[in-house]
């Protein structure tokens, strides 16, 4: 019996993305980006490196980027420092992880993360970036002050907003999450 060609790869691509999926883009809105984060730092990239570690197992090595980001903590409050992890890196970029231009140092954003209770990459202690690019917002300065850059529907910041006006949105949401 002869199958067609294009069966073939069907199965043959469905086969090679289905055991293991390494990183995801989750549709948040700000209220469930805000449920899943121990953190929401409103700050700058101030260092950038990548590693490799293990993924799924001691055969699948993979890299990660780590970008430390100092700035306000809207979740915890007060200023903070965090290394944020995600999968992939330029040189072995994953299709779900942040832009180049969203992740060198300097930029200004806001950054959603979570503190991992688990070993990822074979390291402890980490902070990971929640629902991969979606959880980096750049910021830009404008005329009226900072504005977070919205990445469109399904994303926490989906349209471009003043950050004033995105901390008040903050701020009511947690309050909501807290009474809880």
């Amino acid at each position: 019996m002869r199958t067609s060609r294009y069966f073939q790869l069907a199965v043959g691509a469905a086969l090679l993305g289905a055991p293991v999926a390494f990183a995801q883009i989750v549709a948040l809105d700000l209220r469930g980006m805000l449920e899943r984060a121990d953190s929401a730092i409103v700050g700058s990239i101030v260092e950038k490196s990548v590693w490799s570690g293990p993924l799924g197992g001691p055969d699948t090595i993979v890299e990660f980027t780590t970008i430390k980001v100092q700035g306000e903590d809207l979740v915890r409050g007060g200023e903070v420092t965090h290394s944020i992890t995600f999968l992939g890196s330029e040189t072995r970029p994953c299709s779900e992880m942040p832009t180049a231009n969203e992740t060198k140092v300097g930029t200004k954003g806001v950054f959603f993360s979570k503190k991992l209770q688990e070993t990822w990459g074979g390291r402890a202690d980490q902070w990971s970036m929640i629902a991969a690019q979606g959880g980096i917002f750049r910021i830009e300065s404008g005329p009226k002050g900072d504005v977070v850059i919205g990445k469109g529907q399904g994303f926490a910041v989906s349209e471009n907003r003043l950050m004033t006006e995105l901390r008040a949105d903050v701020s009511r949401e947690l309050t909501a999450i807290r009474r809880k």
